[in-house]
Formats: C-alpha cells, structure tokens, sequence
C-alpha cells in the first residue's frame, strides 16, 4: 500500500511538472483541468474520450489530494497500479502530442475537406469517386451549362411534342 501510494506521488508529480512547463505557471494538473473545463463544448464532440480524460484526471487529482493534505492517508489503500498505469500513459501522451487538448488543437487547425471528403468520406484520394467529383469552382458560364442543361432539353422535347400534336390536328 505504501509503495503504491509512493509511486502513484512521484508519477503524479512528474505530470504536474510537465503541465507546470506547458503552462508556464503553479498549477499544472489543475490548469490543463481547466482549461479542458473552459473547451468543453469542442473537446467532447471533437476529440473521442474527453470526457473520461476528463473525470480520470479529477478523480487521480482528488487521490493525489488526499493522499498530500490528509492524516494517515499514505499507509491506506488509496492508490492502485492501475492508477499509476494511467498516468504513466497520460504523460507519454502529453509528450507525443497525443493529449485531449493537443488532439483539439490539432483538429481546429486542421485545413478544411474537399467536398469529395464530405459526400463520401471513406473514398481515397484516388478512387474513381473522388476524381469525378470536381473540386475547383466552376466558371459562371460553365455553372448555368451545368444547371439548366436538363431543363433546357426538357423544354425543347415539350415543344416538339406540342409542335406535332399541333400538325397532327391541322392535317386530320
């Protein structure tokens, strides 16, 4: 128990130190909390396991808390490998840029998809689909070609029919 609790201290300070770093500030832990707290909205539609991110740093903050300000705390059973695990992993994460608020950076800054992305995401860049899909914007005149042409022959097929039905009445 003691062991595990020891440990579970020195990993957690670590991690603190590298949110110290990020930040620039006292608080490590507590400000990348924040600041997950502050971009909620985004990060939990936009980075898949936000939320559990989220509630694992509170709860592993709540340990580390307890474990530094409360009486007789160091020799119970507070702390788990799991524990210890997890924020090992966390801090590689942080170091890889593979953190829930380095992912949302990285999805806010990404360039925007062609409309062949977004009609039909799971095709590669060069499949027949994405090549038929034209990417660059259209001439004015090119884009009423392109609009009306069905319109257009519709019309032309109408008026032939009237046209006949027409000479058929004159001659009957």
């Amino acid at each position: 128990m003691y062991q595990l609790n020891i440990e579970f201290l020195e990993q957690y300070k670590a991690l603190d130190n590298i949110c110290k770093d990020i930040y620039g500030g006292p608080n490590g832990i507590t400000q990348y909390i924040d600041t997950m707290s502050e971009k909620w909205t985004m990060g939990y539609y936009k980075v898949s396991g936000w939320q559990n991110d989220f509630d694992t740093l509170k709860q592993l903050r709540h340990k580390r808390n307890a474990l530094a300000h409360e009486s007789g705390t160091l020799q119970s059973d507070i702390c788990d490998p799991i524990d210890i695990e997890w924020v090992k992993k966390f801090k590689n994460r942080i170091m890889q840029g593979n953190d829930p608020l380095a992912l949302l950076h990285k999805s806010l800054q990404a360039p925007k998809r062609n409309p062949a992305a977004r009609a039909y995401p799971y095709a590669n860049a060069n499949s027949a689909y994405r090549k038929s899909v034209s990417t660059k914007p259209k001439e004015p005149d090119e884009a009423f070609d392109e609009d009306y042409s069905g319109f257009i022959m519709i019309g032309v097929a109408l008026l032939f029919i009237v046209f006949v039905i027409i000479i058929g009445a004159i001659i009957l």
